[in-house]
This record gives C-alpha cells, sequence and structure tokens, in this order.
C-alpha cells in the first residue's frame, strides 16, 4: 500500500505484527513517452517510464474479521527506470479511504494541506507485483 508508510497499516491491535488474512491488489497505467528519444551521456531515455497507481488491502488477524469497510485505498505516480533486474522505481503515494481514521475518503480533505502533504515516497526494485 504506497499511501502509507511500512508497517503502519493493519486492523490488527499491533500492525507491525501482522495478521492471518491479507487483501491487497493494485492497478498500474504505464506510459513511455520517450522510448524514440535516445538517449542522454549514459541514459538511455528509452528505460523511462511513468506510473499511475491504484492499491487496495488491508491486514486482519483472522479470516473471520474481515470487513469490506476496512479495505484501504491510494493512488499516486511514480517513475521507473529499467534494468536487467528489474526497474528501479520511485513512488509517491497517498491514502484515497483510511480505515483507521474513521473511514475518510480523501473528498472529505483538503487536498494540499491533508492528502498530498501525507503523502509517502516509496523505492524500491523490481514491479510491485
Amino acid at each position: 500500500m504506497r499511501g502509507w508508510r511500512a508497517r503502519t497499516l493493519g486492523i490488527v491491535s499491533d500492525p507491525s505484527q501482522g495478521g492471518d488474512a491479507l487483501i491487497e491488489g493494485n492497478i498500474e497505467a504505464r506510459w513511455n513517452p520517450l522510448k524514440d528519444e535516445g538517449s542522454v551521456g549514459f541514459l538511455d531515455l528509452a528505460k523511462i517510464s511513468f506510473v499511475f497507481f491504484y492499491d487496495f488491502g488491508n491486514i486482519w488477524s483472522t479470516p473471520q474479521k474481515i470487513r469490506t469497510t476496512e479495505i484501504a485505498m491510494a493512488f499516486g505516480c511514480g517513475i521507473r527506470y529499467n534494468t536487467v533486474a528489474g526497474p528501479i522505481r520511485i513512488d509517491f503515494g497517498m491514502k484515497m479511504y483510511d480505515p483507521s481514521d474513521g473511514g475518510s475518503w480523501v473528498t472529505d480533505k483538503r487536498f494540499i494541506q491533508e492528502t498530498f502533504s501525507q503523502g509517502v515516497i516509496h523505492l524500491g526494485v523490481g514491479h510491485t507485483f
């Protein structure tokens, strides 16, 4: 969930411990506008792409405690550089629906002060799925 920092999302009593039930999914739209642009120095522009994403999911202590109203949602954008080991990625995610905040939606908050300013940057290697 790219809208949350690591080990902060979870409806279990202690989110750092995890749980036995998980729902997780994401959708990414990838765009490579520089695919025919060649290179700049050592940087191959054809290997750079941009993504827009939507993530959803959460973790529960047991499968019996799963509630659809507790499925968190996030959205954001990122940049990728494809390597032989997979893409090196930088993503910026924001909370769309936060079940731990009384079930608040992004439309219930001020975008810049509450949503954008609380966004999270994630670095990684490889695809998110």
